[in-house]
């Protein structure tokens, strides 16, 4: 199955948090609720290949490393130290999967509802609150007559303000 690279998704377009029960809503965000395999929630901290690469990802997110090559990292090392020996149940079928896939959809979705890596969470607001800014000041100044465009400046300050707000209570 060919994947959307992350860099191209929009950011991010999930539905509202699954409480009922798991595997209903394919659409939830959270790996529980998805359907899909996810090596985090499969394997526990054991010393071994999932303790790893959980200490990977953590290390690149402390780094403020973006979420696209925290994701792709943590799936070469997938592949690289853990595919071969996995064997578990699939979540919604119970078909027993052997070295099963684990897509960049499903790390992004542990990585960022888990709670285990909250840090990336606030990394991805970091990014979208520059993306807006930068948008917004690359909007400023209207190209013809050269005056500043008064609703995308009030915009801008709003955006910087809500940004300080959200960088001060972190």
């Amino acid at each position: 199955m060919e994947e959307t690279p992350l860099e191209t998704m929009p950011a991010y377009n999930v539905t509202a948090w699954q409480v009922g029960s798991l595997h209903t809503n394919y659409s939830a965000p959270q790996c529980s609720a998805a359907g899909e395999f996810c090596f985090f929630c499969e394997y526990r901290d054991d010393g071994g290949p999932c303790q790893d690469m959980k200490a990977l990802a953590k290390l690149l997110i402390s780094q403020g490393k973006e979420l696209p090559v925290v994701v792709k990292t943590v799936q070469e090392q997938y592949e690289e130290t853990a595919r071969a020996d996995v064997c578990c149940k699939h979540p919604v079928t119970g078909v027993t999967l052997e070295s099963p896939e684990w897509t960049l959809s499903s790390i992004q979705k542990h990585l960022l509802f888990s709670g285990e890596f909250s840090k990336a969470f606030a990394k991805v607001v970091d990014n979208q609150f520059t993306s807006v800014i930068m948008h917004l000041n690359a909007q400023m100044i209207d190209a013809k007559t050269k005056k500043v465009v008064e609703s995308t400046r009030k915009a801008w300050v709003d955006t910087v303000k809500a940004y300080k707000i959200w960088k001060d209570s972190k």
